[in-house]
């Protein structure tokens, strides 16, 4: 059961990996920020100038990492559990 739901969980765990750098914005070269989380921003970071850069939302952003795994964790679970109820039913 917990090696199942595991290998779940690690596979949606990469597909997510992969999907936030896939969908990242790189604009940091040309006085932009880089953003990195899918579907919440968790990390972001600002390359050039500006005058009021205290107001900026720079850095790792904790919150949009832990919505980020939790849903993460919910879907896995939900997969798990449909999973069991097709295996039952087939």
């Amino acid at each position: 059961m917990k090696k199942s739901l595991l290998r779940i969980f690690l596979i949606y765990f990469s597909i997510w990996g992969a999907m936030c750098c896939v969908f990242g914005q790189y604009e940091a070269s040309s006085d932009g920020f880089n953003e990195i989380g899918f579907p919440f921003v968790f990390l972001r970071t600002f390359a050039g100038k500006c005058l009021e850069c205290e107001q900026l939302d720079i850095g790792f952003i904790f919150l949009g990492f832990l919505a980020d795994l939790l849903l993460l964790s919910g879907l896995s679970l939900l997969s798990y559990y449909v999973w069991n109820i097709y295996k039952m039913i087939m």
